[in-house]
């Protein structure tokens, strides 16, 4: 499962940040994995 982990508000205000992840793969067990398609990327807020 990937994350995407915002620590803090230094670099900008997250609590109004809006994206689009276009793309997030990774490597598991040797195979790349579209982390999209298996719908294994949360945000997180920290």
């Amino acid at each position: 499962m990937g994350y995407i982990l915002m620590k803090n508000g230094d670099l900008c205000d997250y609590h109004k940040l809006t994206f689009t992840v276009k793309s997030a793969t990774a490597t598991i067990n040797g195979k790349k994995v579209d982390l999209l398609k298996t719908d294994n990327l949360h945000i997180i807020q920290n």
